[in-house]
């Protein structure tokens, strides 16, 4: 009877080495039938040095390293040496050396003759040093393991499938790099999303500031046309950007509040604001500038030369925010795989410029702005387009 490796495993074990994920063996077996298979799928290389842990509980209590395939009573061990333990060993470690346990626990590459609890207890100390376990098994034994782990992967049908979050019809380990790349893209899509819908607040308050600090306000379908088609078409399309085709050493960000997630945010705001400020700067530079005057009864004007340079300059603004934050690389495919989200921004860029341009006059009324398509407004039109460019540029950069 033989019980042969899997020729899916040894390359799904690289690639997850490959991006710095370390790789466990929780297993009931004999030590030494799991130190051979950890050997031939790539879990210990076969340069490493592996040590057996053993506790001694005769007094006085001690922790030896016996090693493994050795003629010699004596180890070497440094950080490129690996550490075995089976179950018994693991229970008097807990129970007379628990300030060692931390370290056999990262320590440690194979777990033999391991019972559903002391499995457990495992996924439990590595948890309580603040790593995140994912637990693949495919029997009653590991129910414990893949409950009480971050994310449990069944691979059977059985028993283990109703205590595990996550079952593959494919009875190999194939589906971990899969879940993986799909919750991370998973997690920067959502913060992707989450941080735009928060900009894009921040940007229509600072327009809506700037314009009332200037005695004008935006007009009601300004309003409609920036939270009906443009925020909702993009946040629509943003999320269908489909996983990396591998897994990468860097992680994502995990905290809304961290400051590699912060600080990039209020850049972002403070190059939206310094645009709009920039572009009401222009306007009223301009020879055929005039101030909107208010007409008797009205605390605000709605149609002036500041309101239709702002509003189109935080179209621009909008867009360029779906763009930044829907960047594909490392966890994501890069954007124009997204053939959804290219066509809504090509489609808001196009029709955001034709505002500007502005070929007829109904059009320019509906959305209550200046004729922009005058002769003597050219120079303004393309020192927009630079700003938007500059803007866009400042905003990938960040």
């Amino acid at each position: 009877m033989k019980n042969t490796l899997k020729e899916q495993s040894a390359p799904v074990i690289h690639e997850l080495q490959q991006a710095r994920i370390k790789c466990l063996m929780l297993t009931g077996d004999n030590m030494l039938t799991a130190v051979s298979v950890s050997r031939n799928c790539g879990l210990i290389a076969p340069s490493v040095p592996l040590a057996q842990v053993k506790v001694s509980t005769t007094l006085p209590r001690t922790v030896k390293l016996l090693p493994l395939n050795s003629s010699t009573d004596h180890i070497e061990t440094d950080a490129s040496s690996a550490l075995a333990i089976d179950g018994p060993t693991w229970d008097d470690l807990v129970e007379y050396f628990p300030g060692l346990v931390p370290q056999v626990a990262t320590r440690s590459v194979v777990f033999a003759r391991m019972s559903p609890q002391q499995k457990a207890n495992v996924v439990e100390a590595l948890q309580s040093l603040d790593y995140i376990v994912m637990m693949v098994g495919d029997g009653a034994n590991d129910c414990g393991a893949l409950k009480t782990a971050h994310i449990g992967i069944s691979i059977s049908s059985a028993e283990a499938s109703i205590a595990a979050p996550f079952t593959s019809a494919i009875q190999d380990v194939t589906c971990v790099p899969k879940l993986i790349t799909e919750g991370r893209c998973a997690l920067v899509t959502n913060f992707g999303l989450f941080n735009f819908m928060v900009l894009v607040g921040l940007v229509q308050f600072s327009s809506v500031f700037i314009l009332y600090l200037e005695g004008l306000e935006m007009g009601t379908f300004q309003f409609l046309y920036v939270d009906l088609v443009v925020t909702s078409s993009l946040a629509l399309v943003m999320g269908w950007n489909k996983p990396g085709e591998r897994i990468v050493p860097k992680r994502p960000i995990s905290r809304l509040l961290s400051p590699s997630n912060m600080i990039p945010l209020v850049l972002q705001i403070i190059v939206c604001v310094l645009s709009q400020v920039s572009v009401l700067e222009l306007v009223k530079c301009e020879p055929w500038y005039v101030h909107a005057k208010r007409a008797k009864g009205d605390d605000y004007v709605v149609s002036g030369w500041e309101n239709s340079a702002v509003f189109i300059l935080s179209c621009y603004q909008y867009v360029i925010l779906a763009v930044t934050f829907s960047k594909g690389k490392p966890h994501r495919r890069p954007i124009y795989r997204n053939r959804w989200f290219m066509i809504t921004v090509l489609s808001l860029v196009g029709w955001t410029t034709l505002l500007l341009i502005a070929p007829f006059d109904g059009l320019s009324r509906f959305f209550d702005l200046k004729d922009f398509y005058r002769n003597d407004t050219v120079r303004f039109r393309l020192l927009l387009v630079a700003l938007v460019t500059v803007n866009l540029i400042l905003s990938l950069l960040i």
